[in-house]
């Protein structure tokens, strides 16, 4: 699961990176906006759940090729993500118009005073270890959400799949013809191709031909 950090400069994201990965200089923090200049990537687990925590510049306008390439990361990293976490400072507004696409979490930095679930002070390490709950559980719901399905899925498709490279491999110990080998290696491909996604033509004309009434 990868959970991105993004917001405005001195959102506050740097230090909240250094909380949760519990290394103090892993990125570095500093009150004059655009430090962060690349991605910073820390691996741990929440809950049981791989995460990739990943802290990116902060959004400003672009005033050279390094800056905008900067951007371009973070917007690319927020877009491929499984969690934003829309880092904005307590009392600031939360302009909507900023907000990112996918599963946003607007998480109040710099909450001395107010505590809760999704504010954060690197001064309370309470309020740090409170958020690092509430996104264990969020990534082991979605982690769930998102791989049991697919797990059940694959496991038809592939044991599909081994039936018909079992009878494949009886047909060539037995020199049975080269026709009942060659159909059970096609079975064995379809059902590989129906897993990952793949549509063959076969498949597509059965559907069109099922929903359609198609005339001269």
């Amino acid at each position: 699961m990868r959970v991105v950090l993004v917001g405005e400069p001195n959102a506050g994201k740097s230090s909240l990176f250094n909380a949760i990965s519990g290394r103090a200089s892993a990125a570095i923090v500093s009150p004059t906006p655009g430090t962060t200049r690349d991605y910073l990537i820390h691996r741990l687990e929440l809950g049981g759940v791989p995460v990739e925590l990943v802290d990116t510049a902060g959004w400003q306008r672009s005033t050279n090729a390094i800056e905008e390439q900067a951007q371009q990361l973070g917007t690319e990293l927020s877009e491929r993500s499984d969690v934003v976490l829309w880092c904005v400072p307590e009392g600031e507004r939360v302009d909507e118009s900023r907000r990112p696409p996918g599963h946003v979490v607007l998480l109040r930095t710099k909450s001395d005073a107010t505590p809760g679930e999704w504010r954060t002070s690197i001064h309370d390490p309470a309020s740090i270890s409170r958020m690092k709950e509430k996104l264990a559980e969020l990534v082991q719901s979605l982690s769930r959400s998102s791989i049991a399905p697919s797990q059940s899925r694959c496991r038809h498709h592939v044991e599909a799949a081994l039936d018909s490279l079992h009878r494949a491999h009886g047909h060539t110990l037995y020199s049975d013809p080269q026709e009942l080998l060659a159909l059970e290696l096609r079975k064995a491909l379809d059902q590989i191709g129906e897993m990952v996604g793949a549509v063959y033509t076969n498949d597509l004309l059965d559907r069109i031909f099922s929903r359609f009434c198609i005339g001269k």
